[in-house]
């Protein structure tokens, strides 16, 4: 998408799963029954009528933040800015925009 979430297209996706065997952060499984390829959509039709995901949304310990990095007066752009904090496979030149709190 615009925001950069990856998505699978379930009309186009006929169960090869070698986005599976590419995918570098081990985020995609094969549904048994659909025989298609999944992963976390980041509840992009949440993210479309400007909600937040539903796992940041429900997570009691406030482990969770989504917003927008390139605001740096974002919750989420202060914390990775004032905390240590680290990206999966940055070295692979993928620049996820997921980050992980240490």
């Amino acid at each position: 998408t615009d925001d950069g979430v990856v998505l699978v297209d379930a009309n186009l996706c006929f169960g090869c799963q070698y986005c599976i065997w590419a995918c570098p952060y081990e985020a995609r499984t094969l549904n048994p029954n659909t025989k298609t390829v999944e992963k976390c959509i980041l509840c992009v039709h949440r993210l479309e009528k400007g909600e937040q995901p539903m796992c940041v949304t429900t997570c009691l310990a406030r482990a969770r933040f989504w917003g927008d990095l390139d605001d740096p007066s974002s919750e989420v752009a202060t914390l990775v800015r004032e905390r240590s904090s680290k990206q999966l496979l940055a070295e692979e030149g993928t620049n996820p925009s997921v980050y992980y709190l240490v």
